[in-house]
């Protein structure tokens, strides 16, 4: 992804943590002067803060203007019949004042260096308007996906009172799952993904009462550092949020995404050891496990706080499940499909919300949702380990995915072939007569 558009908005940002760095410099020289005024008060009560002038605007020390250096010679608060005094003074405030001046001559060139090369992006990316295009177009993806994600997921738990006390507290838990490769296109793809999925912590969820009946749709305000959007809800369900949701209190948005490729294009990337492709991969993963372990903790405590008997149970699942997953996210595995398992359950457990996807989300896609599926019945409804893959290939060649695929290129077939199909994990391979060689994505 190039990622121009974002390095010309933060670049202001890291202009100001040098800038921060820098003053911690100052800070020195004034702790310097701290000391040499505690030394110095109890013989002639003369503080070198006295030779200073504090600037109003940024409440830094400099010298006056209007004194110059040899001036310090007749300053009346330096007394020449102290000679002990006179040499500490003399000796240390040069040096202070360099310092100073120094450092802001430093911050001035940094500034104008900014703004310098502020003017050269502009110049050197003509086309900068269609990255702002590719901007709001990769966004606006996301942010329809974050709102489907999250009505759903609200709807199917609007009476849990632990699910609208996480909103409250903690915030909602977006789970990204992308079957990308890092391979081709698909890595830019990757990148725009991963661009999108971390912009969109910037967003916040408001839930609004719908007006008249009409559900009507969600709206955005703000700014594109900053969105907020409002996301009506029906009046029957508006009431069952707690006071702080209804009054308009808004939801913080905490996003991660976790991937992996299986297809062939995978293969090629695992076995090309020269390039680092798939070193991306591991940035992604391990960047987002640590925000999803943050936010599991956070959900732990609020089980503890809470206390039910349910809820400690569920606390004492978590860490296993975060340990597990830390395990495979660090590993070396090729296709590690396990780890996307993990962050499912995981998800699935903190009342988060699950996006999955891949190139075009009818093929990779409908082998990891119908996955997820049986995985839960099996979880959570006792589903038997002797039907289990009944139960997938079922979903795959009589479920809803093969309608989508109908609706996507007018054939109820996935688009894999023979040599596809043996690059992709088991799990993961559709049941015979539900694909074709012939069609294309």
């Amino acid at each position: 992804m190039d990622y121009i558009l974002v390095s010309k908005w933060n670049l202001e940002k890291h202009i100001q943590k040098t800038q921060e760095q820098l003053m911690a410099v100052l800070g020195v020289g004034r702790e310097i002067e701290e000391s040499l005024n505690s030394m110095l008060a109890p013989r002639n009560d003369i503080g070198l803060s006295q030779f200073f002038e504090k600037s109003p605007r940024t409440g830094h020390l400099s010298l006056p203007r209007n004194l110059s250096q040899p001036n310090l010679h007749r300053s009346p608060s330096v007394s020449l019949r102290r000679p002990g005094v006179f040499c500490w003074s003399f000796k240390i405030l040069p040096s202070l004042t360099s310092l100073y001046q120094d450092v802001e001559s430093l911050l001035k060139i940094m500034e104008n260096s900014m703004n310098f090369s502020l003017v050269q992006m502009d110049a050197h990316y003509p086309d900068f308007e269609q990255v702002v295009l590719r901007y709001d177009s990769v966004m606006s993806q996301a942010l329809a996906a974050l709102a489907t994600s999250f009505c759903s997921t609200l709807w199917s738990n609007v009476t849990n009172k632990v699910f609208l006390r996480m909103l409250q507290d903690i915030g909602f838990l977006a789970h990204f799952e992308s079957l990308l490769s890092t391979q081709g296109h698909e890595q830019g793809m990757l990148e725009d993904m991963w661009f999108a999925v971390r912009q969109l912590n910037n967003v916040t969820l408001h839930i609004v009462q719908v007006e008249n009946g009409n559900l009507g749709e969600p709206t955005l305000t703000g700014s594109r550092c900053d969105i907020h959007m409002s996301l009506p809800l029906q009046e029957s369900l508006f009431d069952e949020l707690p006071q702080s949701l209804r009054r308009g209190d808004g939801v913080r948005v905490r996003t991660v995404l976790f991937t992996q490729g299986i297809n062939e294009g995978q293969t090629l990337s695992d076995l090309n050891f020269v390039s680092q492709h798939s070193q991306i991969q591991a940035d992604i993963n391990q960047g987002s496990y640590r925000i999803m372990e943050e936010f599991v903790q956070c959900f732990r405590a609020l089980c503890i706080d809470i206390g039910s008997a349910k809820l400690a149970v569920e606390a004492n699942i978590l860490p296993v499940l975060l340990e597990q997953l830390a395990e495979e996210v660090h590993s070396n595995k090729t296709k590690n499909v396990e780890m996307l398992q993990l962050c499912e359950e995981i998800t699935y457990r903190v009342n988060g919300g699950r996006i999955t996807s891949c190139k075009s989300a009818k093929d990779r896609t409908a082998m990891a949702v119908t996955l997820e599926q049986c995985n839960i019945l099996r979880r959570d409804h006792a589903l038997p380990e002797t039907v289990f893959q009944q139960a997938l290939d079922s979903m795959r060649s009589r479920g809803t995915r093969l309608h989508n695929c109908m609706k996507n290129i007018g054939h109820r077939q996935y688009a894999f072939n023979s040599f596809q199909l043996k690059c992709l994990p088991a799990k993961y391979c559709p049941p015979p007569g539900t694909y074709g060689k012939k069609v294309q994505t």
